[in-house]
Formats: structure tokens, C-alpha cells, sequence
């Protein structure tokens, strides 16, 4: 009966075995997940973010992981049900505390230009603009600048309904953060949401990346995204870069930060300070 609601009216599914399962495994991982926070069962890994332009790392993106009974089990699949199961908002605190406490860490071994990206959901942002000073509260008990912190954001929590989103974002941006729109053109947001919106990097998914070598079309759709972003005063931010010739590419583009394989993998915290330390563009 859902599934068939969700097709719309005047619409019918039958029942398989696999729509048990599904559910089932939903459940599971609901009261395991909960479970996870509870018993802080959690880890948050780091991956650089490399800026083109001056060929050094001065990001790295926060990633929650999960190893649930000796297996990791995808983001790809337990953010959803956190966000389903209204999980979300602890899970989002959980990756904030942690990144600030490894950024704090970091910045009392010398490396202070570090930004860290976090990312947050939708439904992380509070409904009273009264909790909008949450966040930056959270920043500034780890002994951190709001500078010190770019949030990642992805096209829904621009929708024009959401009347607190913006001035939220505009309150943390005045305060020194920065902003980050994840998964550019996987969404159906408007592109006028860029112009009313403080939108510091657009960040291109990694699906377009995949097919430039390849896909004439992909290639002039990402070039379009950077001259389009950049005639709006946005720095881009490509994800998924795996090969010498997707940078080579990006670069002649004129991208201004890459991430991907290409330079690192996720990276746990204990081994940030030594990849800094070794790093070679």
C-alpha cells in the first residue's frame, strides 16, 4: 500500500518478498543505529580537499562511519534511515563534537589553515530561528573560530519553504563560516536559490566527474558549472577525481579545489598529522 501511494494515485504493487526484507533490515538497523549513539560506536574519518590554485591541502571533509557486528556498513545506506527514524540530529552532533575536537588537535600541532567540512542535514536545521546559534555554540566550546568550520549542505535545505534555512545560513556566514552546496545538478533546485542563498563553493558530484574522459556531454556540463559559479563569485569543488587526466582536465577548466582517490582515500583521524606532514601535491 505505500509503495503504491508513493506512485501516485490510481496506482497498484504486489507484495514481494523483498518489501519484507527491506523492512526488516530497516528496523534492524534503526535499533542498531540507535544502539551506535547510545554506546558511541561511531568513528568520523577525514578526506583532503586540495586546492588547485595553490597546490596544498586546506580542507579535509568529516565522513561518519559505521562498523555494526564487525561489518562497515554504508552511509549510502544508514544517513537515510537516520533521517527516517529522526536519528539524524544526534548522529549530526556526534560528527560535529568529533570534528571539532580532531580539528582542535590539529591546530595545537601548527596546522592552522586547516578548514574541516561538515556535513548536515536537512532535517538538522532548526524550525525556531531561537536554536540558530546551536551550531556555532558547538564550535566555540571546542576553542574553534566559526572560520575554522565550512558546513555541507546539499540542494534541499534551499527550498524556498524553509524560511528559517536562510536565515540561518546567513547567521552563521556573518559569524565566519562557510558554506558549502553538496551534489550540485543531482537535485531539482532552482539556480535562482544560488543568487538569495550564501553559497561560499558548489561542490560538482562525482557522477559527472566519472563520465568526462568519455561523455562529451558530462564534459561541457561540468565546464559550465565552473564558469557559471565562478560569474557568481563561488569557488568550485569537484569530487570523485581518481585520475592524473580528470585533474589535468579540472585544472585547464579552471577548478579551484579537488577530492577524490587521487589523493587520498578517507583517512582516520590518528593519521591526519603524518599525510599532512608527507603530503606532495
Amino acid at each position: 500500500m505505500v509503495h503504491a501511494k508513493d506512485d501516485g494515485r490510481n496506482s497498484f504493487n504486489y507484495f514481494t518478498q523483498d518489501m519484507q526484507q527491506n523492512v526488516q533490515r530497516q528496523l534492524f538497523l534503526k535499533k542498531a543505529l540507535s544502539a551506535a549513539l547510545t554506546s558511541n560506536l561511531l568513528s568520523v574519518a577525514f578526506q583532503p580537499i586540495v586546492s588547485i590554485t595553490e597546490q596544498k591541502i586546506n580542507k579535509f571533509e568529516a565522513l561518519v562511519r559505521w562498523k555494526n557486528e564487525g561489518q562497515w556498513i554504508s552511509p549510502e545506506e544508514f544517513i537515510p534511515i537516520a533521517e527516517e527514524f529522526s536519528l539524524i540530529r544526534p548522529l549530526g552532533e556526534f560528527v560535529l563534537n568529533e570534528a571539532c575536537r580532531q580539528l582542535k588537535i590539529l591546530k595545537s600541532q601548527g596546522f592552522n589553515d586547516i578548514v574541516f567540512n561538515i556535513n548536515r542535514s536537512v532535517y538538522e536545521i532548526p524550525l525556531n530561528k531561537s536554536e540558530n546559534g546551536q551550531w556555532l555554540m558547538v564550535i566555540e566550546q571546542h576553542g574553534l573560530k566559526p572560520s575554522d568550520i565550512c558546513f555541507e549542505l546539499t540542494e534541499s535545505a534551499l527550498a524556498p519553504d524553509k524560511r528559517n534555512n536562510e536565515r540561518l545560513f546567513n547567521q552563521l556566514r556573518v559569524a565566519g563560516c562557510t558554506i558549502a552546496l553538496d551534489y550540485f545538478g543531482t537535485g531539482y533546485s532552482s539556480l535562482s536559490y544560488l543568487r538569495r542563498i550564501p553559497v561560499d563553493y558548489i561542490k560538482i558530484d562525482k557522477s559527472f566527474i566519472r563520465g568526462m574522459s568519455t561523455n562529451e556531454g558530462d564534459n561541457v556540463l561540468v565546464s559550465t558549472i565552473i564558469v557559471m559559479s565562478k560569474s557568481l563569485g563561488k569557488k568550485v569543488v569537484t569530487e570523485g577525481v581518481e585520475t592524473k587526466e580528470q585533474l589535468q582536465q579540472l585544472t585547464e577548466l579552471g577548478c579551484d579545489c579537488i577530492q577524490g582517490y587521487y589523493f587520498s582515500k578517507p583517512l582516520p583521524s590518528e593519521h591526519l598529522v603524518n599525510y599532512l606532514t608527507d603530503y606532495k601535491y
